[in-house]
């Protein structure tokens, strides 16, 4: 495999991305359950062990172990970071503007 094998780069890419969303999703979710969890710790705790297990996996076995797919899966993860986050932080502000304007009309 080299540079010059799209098809090979571009499922590494969408795999990176996939796992990003997965493993960042998975922590979001981890912490909306913190409230309601008897054992906080334990929950974040065993949600980061699964999380990481799950993509150390998945880079080796779908890398081949060749740091050229390696370093496309790292950037595929890191724009599935960055698409979960726009996309949760847009959420967030969208709630906090209904709320805003629920206490607004209130008073």
């Amino acid at each position: 495999m080299n540079l010059s094998d799209p098809l090979a780069l571009g499922t590494r890419l969408v795999a990176g991305i996939a796992l990003g969303l997965l493993y960042f999703g998975g922590l979001w979710l981890t912490l909306k359950r913190i409230p309601e969890s008897r054992s906080p710790a334990l929950l974040v705790l065993g949600s980061m062990v699964l999380r990481s297990v799950l993509v150390v996996a998945a880079v080796y076995y779908l890398s081949d172990r060749k740091l050229d797919l390696i370093l496309i899966m790292i950037v595929g993860f890191t724009l599935g970071r960055l698409i979960l986050g726009r996309r949760l932080g847009q959420a967030g502000r969208d709630s906090a503007g209904e709320v805003a304007g629920a206490v607004e009309r209130d008073a």
